[in-house]
């Protein structure tokens, strides 16, 4: 965090001066109307398709709604780059911290914002107090403002992440201004069993939709409406007349994703492009938030242990083709970004069929992420580049198959390199990270993947080798039984937010952690290391490559994967056949020799040769080709 603190300026929304008041705005000032808030700490750089469908939504139910993309302001007053530091912080909750006061008032356990500062190594400490003491305050209030200045019915926010206190803090301040609005909440920081916990003891917090809003969301907005009370109102927790927490029947799993309308996110473009946030005219800097299915299909069969996401709605859903095909080319045409982020856990296996072809051959020229199961074969990951797919978070996590086995990801070490090699290929950009901590490991497991990490400069290193997080909700935190856990505490950061009186067990998110059988931090600095060479390697003024030319029986490899001028290695005979058989897959020296009708000792001595020169990987009996081909195939 070393981006100075800056003032408001002249633009923001924040300052006096305020942005345009929208059509939805105005007529909020007649009939029931709400405001659907997205407080800080969201990345800039997208919206919220949290307020924006919800906002929809509320439309469809004859009620006026305005979407209020705070975090864009805040972003504005700290300086977007500072602001973005925090935002993507996950290690130390900073961004609550912020706004505990504003939130808890005396209660707030740091009040001076000295605690925190001495309990954790933050760069920017002097900018970080200047923050929480003199702009955090004008926030909160600005903020307030602008969204009391159309008397809405309900104000609704939503938080996952760091946006909890200040959601708190503007609600805070809202009630006096609004002494009959309605405060609702939701998203990941507020499920079911956390929901109870803050509404206990917070009063702003007095409504929370948990679980799949699409239903229960027009429920309670029809009971406004009617003025009739909030029992019947799925997935609802509340607090009664007298003051107790009352939680309904949990919220109904929707299936038709299609009835959903298409997000609306206008007043986040409005409001990006007046503060000077996104550029004017053609806004490629915005990836546009879209959902295309709900759920995960992998995690139905198996759940890998670390994942804490869909808490208590993992059955798959998708959107049709169709319906996917008409929401990218409206968001589009809408907003003028042909960037695109898909909210999804995993993606529709259908697609590939019925919509990568259709987008492939079309002159549309999106720019889209997804994430993946990793076990994509080459040929899919060439459908998903043609179709625009040029990011994917395939869940890699290790290059070890003992590893995955922990994890439950259903996938082998070298199926992940095959997926690192074909995306280099065909120009997929690929998010991933190393993960360690789980119990069982070894420390061979470990070592074996340093050992392999050095020949793979050529293909895109990980972005971070980190334990484990303890999320709740996932197989590691619930299952007691299968990883039994030495200690167990909310995230510490916590200490330093919330008032003594809410359990921070009831609503901590991240947890510290010690679990039984597995190793010590210092059993992975090899492998912290080795990642860092590996990043380096990208850095430089040469980029790492390996790729290979061919000709009937003959292969010449091109290694420029650790110095500038490369090497030359020429393969023929059996050892061109044995390297251009371990292209597409890993395979058994076996299945080899069966495929070139060689030997078998014969082929396991040219394996040896192509091992030895780093050409290729090989794991409990598997062996691939790490070149790529030098010509797009």
């Amino acid at each position: 965090m070393n981006a100075p603190v800056k003032r408001p300026r002249h633009r923001a929304v924040a300052a006096e001066e305020a942005a345009p008041e929208t059509k939805e705005a105005a007529s909020a000032r007649s009939g029931h109307s709400i405001a659907l808030v997205a407080a800080p700490f969201n990345s800039f750089r997208r919206p919220s398709i949290q307020v924006g469908l919800l906002a929809a939504i509320a439309r469809q139910c004859g009620w006026s709604a305005r979407t209020h993309h705070l975090f864009l302001d805040f972003a504005v007053m700290i300086g977007s780059e500072f602001y973005e530091t925090i935002a993507n912080d996950r290690g130390v909750a900073v961004g609550d911290w912020l706004f505990s006061v504003e939130a808890f008032g005396s209660a707030a356990p740091d009040p001076d914002g000295r605690a925190l500062l001495a309990a954790f190594d933050l760069k920017d400490a002097g900018q970080l107090l200047v923050v929480r003491r003199d702009v955090v305050p004008r926030f909160v209030r600005l903020a307030a403002e602008e969204i009391a200045r159309s008397n809405p019915t309900v104000v609704g926010f939503t938080s996952t992440f760091q946006q909890t206190a200040a959601a708190i803090a503007i609600a805070r301040r809202l009630r006096a201004m609004l002494p009959h609005a309605r405060f609702l909440f939701g998203g990941a920081n507020f499920e079911r069993d956390m929901a109870a916990e803050w509404i206990a003891h917070v009063p702003e917090v007095e409504l929370v939709l948990s679980g799949e809003a699409d239903d229960s969301f027009p429920a309670l907005l029809r009971a406004i409406d009617a003025g009739e009370g909030m029992d019947r109102v799925t997935g609802l927790s509340w607090r009664d007349a007298d003051g107790a927490v009352r939680q309904n029947k949990p919220a109904r799993m929707i299936t038709a994703l299609d009835r959903n309308p298409t997000p609306d996110y206008g007043e986040y473009f409005d409001r990006a492009e007046y503060l000077g946030l996104v550029q004017i005219g053609l806004r490629n800097d915005v990836r546009i938030p879209f959902e295309s299915a709900r759920g995960c299909w992998w995690g139905e069969h198996s759940h890998c242990v670390f994942c804490g996401l869909n808490a208590l709605t993992m059955k798959f859903r998708s959107k049709s083709p169709e319906r996917v095909w008409d929401e990218l080319a409206e968001l589009a045409e809408r907003y003028r970004s042909y960037h695109f982020e898909a909210v999804d856990n995993i993606v529709d296996r259908g697609y590939r069929e019925a919509l990568l072809p259709r987008l492939a051959a079309s002159d549309a020229t999106y720019d889209i992420f997804y994430e993946v199961k990793s076990n994509l074969k080459p040929d899919e990951i060439r459908d998903m580049a043609d179709a625009g797919i040029r990011t994917i978070q395939p869940g890699i996590e290790s290059l070890s198959t003992p590893v995955l086995k922990l994890m439950r990801k259903g996938v082998r070490g070298l199926d992940n390199v095959n997926l690192l090699r074909w995306s280099a290929h065909y120009g997929v950009a690929v998010s991933w990270n190393v993960l360690w901590g789980f119990p069982g490991e070894k420390a061979e497991f470990y070592a074996e993947q340093v050992d392999l990490f050095q020949h793979l400069h050529h293909l895109q290193p990980p972005s971070a080798g980190l334990r484990v997080w303890l999320e709740r909700y996932s197989p590691l935190f619930k299952d007691e039984a299968s990883f039994p856990k030495i200690r167990r505490k909310p995230e510490r950061s916590l200490d330093f937010i919330v008032p003594t009186r809410i359990d921070k067990e009831a609503i901590a998110y991240f947890f510290e952690y010690e679990l039984e059988n597995t190793l010590s931090d210092s059993d992975f600095d090899g492998m912290a290391e080795a990642i860092g060479v590996w990043k380096e390697a990208w850095m430089r003024d040469w980029r790492p490559q390996l790729r290979y030319f061919s000709s009937p029986g003959v292969v010449t490899v091109e290694d420029s994967r650790h110095a500038p001028e490369p090497r030359l290695t020429r393969l023929t005979g059996r050892d061109a056949s044995i390297f251009q058989a371990l292209l597409e897959k890993p395979l058994s020296a076996g299945r080899v020799a069966e495929m070139i009708d060689e030997p078998l000792q014969r082929v396991e001595r040219s394996l040896r040769l192509l091992s030895h020169e780093g050409l290729i990987a090989s794991e409990g009996g598997l062996h691939l080709s790490l070149p790529l081909p030098a010509r797009r195939r």
